[in-house]
């Protein structure tokens, strides 16, 4: 399942140098995937010493993630190779549809030696591009698209490779794209004017090669093939499917190694084709249509479920509530601890008994879901776990209510462990100041500003809990501007209280 995109370099007369450069990728690209770009040479007469390529990069629909040396590279110890990403916003020169470029270089001798290796190769790969593709969450406007992979010229010491014996260039005389970039002809551009690069700083020049861009062929919505049949065994919504599914959730994509087409398998998870792989709201939905209470997806029209999660951590254990207008079919977390422990369920003096613990190196995996199709939590305030260890932090968050609508990544609150009052700031201040405070449970709190001389002169009250913050604008409970000097301010919440002093300065 691959595609090559020929750069066919031209049989130059009394010269042994011929090949064909290609650059491979997948036949398709699969959303929040990564994919490499091989760019390789075959049918070679003769070694070479050094090239130098420009990609043009669109970080709006990929991101370059890496690059690394080919097989051919590996083999023949190349002992220079280098990559530079150059981004628009530092050029002096426009690049767009393009974002960046990317410029890679490689040398086989830093001493200016002409290369030696021996290794037999029919294809002989330079450099593996590694790019993340589709990475916003939604990529519905790029499903069933061709995204090209331009190259791009400064002058015409881009793009070229040089000879075994390091005395000559040889740049592009033809030029092919996908779509209208590569038309330029002149520097810096899409395209190549080949009568511009008769010479190249101290080589001798041929322009002996054609060039093809390269282009990222983004899957269809609904072009899993087909879509259900994640083990590929030609059998959609098998109990075999969901539970391999349900793995992923908990031990990681390892679970696809096993997979004869594991990008294939990735793109059969979009079950309810909304461009999204490898989604919680994707495993409910194949779990309704398994057992039949579920079979044509649509979403249906309701308000957005308003979810408020609370993450509240003390010195004996920790909860973690969740509080939601509608019921949800399923919970997705992901957990760290502060000693990077794997949670087990012995951890937990409260868990659902469908709760379903696992791990990815050393983060806790927790999939709460009922794969019978009914709902896992109801409406309202619920608690969805108890533990004895309250060192942890959750770093993922996913909910998919019974309409089939999904939270993402949703900002837990952080509860504070303790009662506390923090300094003042700014201290001193003239005139307003911002005062602190921490409660761990829900309490009615009362700061009290108070004088020097124990005198009142202003009270807030409230009730709160987590962090409350309060501004003091240096005024009286009449409205007068207070004098300078030393003031106390006291916080009560709760049977606990705390008191610290701030400096007012005219």
């Amino acid at each position: 399942m691959k595609k090559i995109l020929t750069l066919i370099f031209v049989l130059i007369p009394l010269l042994s140098f011929a090949g064909n450069i290609t650059l491979e990728t997948s036949d398709y690209v699969i959303p929040h995937t990564k994919t490499i770009a091989s760019l390789s040479v075959d049918s070679l007469d003769s070694e070479i010493s050094g090239f130098r390529f420009v990609l043009a990069l669109d970080e709006t629909k990929y991101t370059f993630l890496s690059l690394k040396s080919g097989a051919y590279l590996d083999s023949c110890g190349w002992e220079y190779l280098n990559w530079e990403i150059l981004h628009d916003q530092n050029l002096s020169y426009s690049i767009a549809p393009a974002t960046a470029l990317l410029e890679i270089n490689g040398l086989a001798s830093l001493n200016g030696s002409a290369p030696s290796c021996t290794v037999s190769m029919t294809k002989k790969e330079l450099v593996q591009i590694e790019l993340v593709v589709a990475i916003q969450d939604d990529w519905t406007h790029l499903e069933c698209t061709s995204v090209p992979l331009p190259f791009y010229w400064r002058d015409c010491q881009d793009n070229l490779i040089y000879s075994q014996n390091i005395d000559t260039a040889y740049t592009v005389n033809e030029h092919y794209s996908y779509d209208s970039s590569g038309n330029t002809t002149t520097f810096p551009g899409y395209g190549i004017n080949g009568a511009n690069c008769d010479s190249v700083s101290e080589f001798t020049s041929l322009a002996s090669l054609s060039l093809t861009n390269g282009v990222l062929d983004f899957l269809c919505a609904d072009s899993s093939d087909p879509m259900g049949d994640i083990n590929l065994d030609g059998k959609r919504f098998e109990l075999a499917d969901m539970l391999l599914f349900a793995n992923y959730f908990t031990i990681g994509p390892i679970i696809f190694v096993q997979s004869p087409y594991p990008e294939a398998s990735i793109a059969a998870t979009d079950i309810n084709l909304d461009g999204l792989t490898l989604s919680v709201a994707d495993l409910v939905l194949g779990f309704k249509i398994m057992i039949g209470s579920e079979y044509i997806y649509s979403k249906t029209s309701v308000n957005p479920t308003q979810i408020d999660t609370k993450l509240i951590n003390s010195n004996n254990n920790s909860q973690l509530s969740i509080n939601s207008t509608n019921s949800l079919d399923a919970v997705y977390l992901k957990i760290v601890t502060d000693n990077k422990q794997v949670l087990s369920k012995s951890d937990f003096s409260f868990l659902p008994e469908s709760a379903q613990l696992g791990s990815i190196g050393d983060t806790t995996t927790l999939l709460m879901v009922n794969f019978d199709g009914t709902p896992i939590l109801e409406s309202g305030e619920n608690k969805l776990f108890e533990s004895s260890n309250s060192n942890y932090r959750v770093t993922y968050f996913e909910a998919v209510d019974i309409y089939g609508q999904t939270s993402y990544n949703h900002k837990l609150a952080q509860l504070p462990q303790s009662f506390e009052l923090f300094q003042n700031y700014p201290n001193p201040f003239n005139p307003t100041t911002s005062i602190k405070a921490s409660l761990s449970e829900f309490s009615t709190w009362t700061l009290e500003i108070v004088s020097i001389t124990g005198q009142t002169v202003r009270t807030f009250n409230g009730s709160a809990q987590g962090l409350i913050e309060i501004e003091w604008d240096g005024k009286d409970s009449q409205g007068n501007t207070s004098a300078s000097g030393i003031y106390l301010y006291r916080f009560e919440a709760n049977g606990n209280s705390a008191s610290r002093k701030m400096l007012l300065l005219k």
